[in-house]
């Protein structure tokens, strides 16, 4: 008896010897007919996913809703303080707080008042050393306390001068490293 291979399509490969087609991952499509390795499945652009196998086309991966962290992928993940079901995240209840990927409204854990951590941050602004005076200083960690007011302190650990540009394009610049408490 002979045996006949039939072409695997879109969305879809095969290897060598193998008896049937193999669907691209969720999170991945292809657009090649008669492909014969998963190298032809490319995936979902950054801020996209697809949670079905065999996917097609780019079409199919669909965008990331708001408060997700973006990649591409099968799901997308839920930022810090959020939970979600993979498509949609919802923010934790006041006083608690998650890890990125929360997936369960029991992710959010409640900080209690003796719980503190820090988040390190970095600014770069146009300027010298000299002329970020501690007015200026102060009117920062005001600006960063006003944009996050659930940080209990606002402390800047080093400020570090530095030039960009070429020959007379110089431009000066001051990086600050800034320690927030919450």
């Amino acid at each position: 008896s002979s045996s006949t291979c039939t072409p695997c399509g879109a969305g879809k490969y095969s290897g060598a010897g193998a008896s049937s087609c193999t669907p691209c991952g969720a999170g991945k499509y292809s657009g090649a007919t008669e492909a014969t390795s998963n190298s032809t499945c490319t995936s979902c652009g950054a801020g996209t996913y697809s949670g079905v196998t065999g996917a097609t086309s780019s079409s199919e991966c669909v965008e990331c809703a708001r408060f997700n962290a973006t990649w591409g992928g099968s799901s997308c993940l839920c930022l810090a303080n959020f939970f979600g079901d993979g498509k949609s995240c919802f923010p934790c209840p006041d006083g608690s707080k998650s890890q990125v990927g929360s997936t369960l409204a029991d992710a959010c854990k409640v900080i209690d008042s003796t719980s503190q951590y820090q988040v390190d941050m970095g600014v770069r602004m146009q300027g010298t050393k000299a002329a970020f005076d501690s007015d200026k200083q102060e009117r920062l960690k005001d600006a960063v306390s006003a944009a996050s007011p659930s940080a209990l302190n606002v402390t800047i650990t080093s400020i570090t001068e530095g030039t960009t540009g070429r020959r007379r394009l110089l431009s000066a610049f001051i990086d600050i490293a800034l320690v927030l408490l919450y």
